[in-house]
């Protein structure tokens, strides 16, 4: 999929590897740019490492460009990634696509939500019943949500600034939350839904292992993400 993506006008393909897989070297090679890490980041220090990069360039536009922030475990085809780019729309500087786990996109993945609170946090911790999970089957027309998952997001170049990045102090959960809500609170820009643009995303969900580092991370993060939702919304900002 990345090399198509590489061969796409207006498109440079930049990868992170982050423990050191020698296959993403060579599949770099000569159609995106290749980066690794020392030693494993999480999801929003390594997305942070990716936009100073591009900054660095000599092209770099933060009026023009648009951050696309693409998990591995996600797929999408050329031709969807064009209709993507060709109706971004800077009225909207944060957008999110239309996720499936399947590949005859028939199985829905739960990708935008609300924003949670701590009762919503407590029934999906305790009971398994999650309702900021929003019915996709009914929004058939570009909308605004609260937050999309951060295995696909996209984010104008001057507003991924203005956010100050991913909020490092997460690690591996809620990053996304986080950069959603800062900007519906801080700047009234909320995430832009696209269902017409689809991609597979084979999420693997390591954080639904109770006791796992994973789900440690998990909850510790929501906490943090709660506790900063009740601070901002007490400190007389109000998302319009």
């Amino acid at each position: 999929m990345l090399p198509k993506l590489a061969m796409l006008p207006n498109v440079r393909v930049i990868i992170l590897d982050n423990y050191g897989e020698e296959c993403l070297q060579e599949l770099a090679d000569g159609l995106a740019v290749y980066l690794h890490n020392p030693q494993p980041l999480g999801f929003g220090a390594n997305n942070n490492k990716i936009f100073s990069y591009i900054k660095s360039l000599p092209t770099y536009n933060p009026i023009e460009d648009w951050f696309v922030i693409l998990n591995p475990d996600v797929s999408i085809s050329t031709e969807m990634f064009s209709s993507l780019v060709a109706g971004l729309d800077e009225r909207y500087p944060i957008c999110a696509i239309d996720l499936y786990k399947d590949e005859a996109a028939q199985i829905s993945d739960d990708s935008i939500r609300n924003f949670p609170s701590f009762r919503n946090f407590v029934s999906s911790l305790l009971f398994g019943v999650n309702n900021t999970k929003l019915d996709k089957a009914s929004m058939t027309e570009s909308c605004d949500v609260d937050w999309a998952a951060g295995s696909f997001l996209v984010i104008k170049c001057s507003h991924f600034e203005q956010l100050g990045g991913f909020d490092e102090a997460y690690f591996m959960y809620c990053e996304d939350i986080d950069i959603c809500f800062r900007s519906a609170v801080k700047f009234g820009q909320r995430v832009r839904y696209l269902p017409h643009i689809k991609a597979r995303h084979l999420a693997q969900h390591g954080n639904r292992k109770i006791w796992s580092k994973h789900f440690y991370w998990h909850v510790s993060s929501t906490i943090r993400f709660l506790w900063r939702k009740y601070r901002l919304q007490n400190s007389g900002l109000k998302a319009s």
